[in-house]
């Protein structure tokens, strides 16, 4: 199908009906009685032609979703394996055009890719351990400017992956992530350009890192952010951040001059109970816009500027 010839032709038929309109508008405020024109106004109102090309849509929108805004969900994606089962996803990233990574519970970390069909394909899957070798569950996966990969979970998860010539990914040893001399679970994980790291998790913890000059990430430094746990890390731009907990507050966070996070007075979320909102995600994008999720089905919507939210 030519989708230009295509919009010119719809172009060319809109006008065709916006004239046609006019002109039944003129017919109307005449007050005409004639029998047959009542008749054909009468099935023009009824819109017949809308309502016939309307079950010619929805295919027409899986062929050419370029040319709609809205989101088109396709077909349900099967991520049943040999071990659990139907996969309870909780972590999911886009890394590259083409490379799929999705994260679940108990382990469950399987690769993917767009096959030339557009259709999505999962690898076999793979088991990613906690510090005590238990299955973890995957909370988050970030791919970072440098081609990496970053994946967090459960009770001190935290591997860093590297797609070799082969297309293959392959992860190197687990780094260490504590809080209070215990291993922490890793919540979320944001990658900022220039190489740094956000790496946040339970009581508060987070951990601020970059890649250095051999390519090696190294978390040099740790805070401790009020509010609960931190569940969510969004990136406005390279020098500032936003970072959402369990207990409702959303901190603001820019790096000074000298490459050090920065955390501004948090802003406090309450449910409709007047309790702390669980902040389960939050999300921007270049023009300011901030969207926060919360728990059964809170979705805020907010605006950043000048250093505020």
């Amino acid at each position: 199908m030519d989708c230009t010839e295509l919009r010119a032709d719809i172009d060319r038929l809109k006008e065709e009906l916006r004239a046609f309109r006019g002109c039944v508008e003129k017919m109307r405020n005449a007050k005409a009685h004639d029998e047959e024109l009542r008749d054909a106004m009468m099935f023009i109102d009824s819109d017949l032609s809308d309502r016939i090309l309307t079950k010619y849509l929805k295919d027409f929108q899986e062929q050419n979703s370029e040319m709609f805004p809205d989101c088109v969900l396709g077909e349900l994606v099967d991520t049943k394996d040999d071990i659990d089962g139907w996969m309870h996803i909780h972590s999911a990233a886009i890394v590259g055009d083409n490379r799929i990574l999705v994260g679940g519970e108990r382990g469950a970390f399987r690769t993917g890719f767009y096959d030339s069909q557009g259709k999505l394909v999962l690898g076999k899957r793979i088991n990613i351990n906690d510090a005590n070798g238990n299955p973890a569950c995957i909370n988050s996966i970030v791919a970072t400017e440098n081609g990496r990969v970053l994946i967090g979970g459960s009770n001190g998860a935290f591997y860093e992956g590297s797609y070799g010539e082969s297309g293959e990914l392959t992860f190197g040893e687990r780094i260490d992530v504590w809080s209070n001399r215990n291993w922490t679970s890793i919540n979320t994980i944001a990658a900022i350009e220039g190489g740094r790291v956000l790496v946040g998790g339970l009581n508060g913890v987070l951990y601020m890192g970059s890649y250095n000059n051999h390519e090696k990430l190294e978390l040099d430094d740790r805070t401790s952010v009020r509010g609960g746990d931190i569940t969510a890390i969004a990136v406005i731009d390279e020098d500032h951040v936003l970072i959402g907990s369990s207990g409702g507050m959303v901190h603001v966070g820019s790096y000074n001059d000298q490459g050090k996070l920065i955390l501004g007075e948090p802003i406090f979320i309450s449910d409709s109970r007047r309790q702390p909102e669980y902040i389960c995600s939050i999300t921007t994008n270049d023009d300011g816009r901030v969207l926060i999720g919360g728990g059964d089905g809170r979705l805020y919507s907010g605006f950043y500027k000048q250093g505020r939210l």
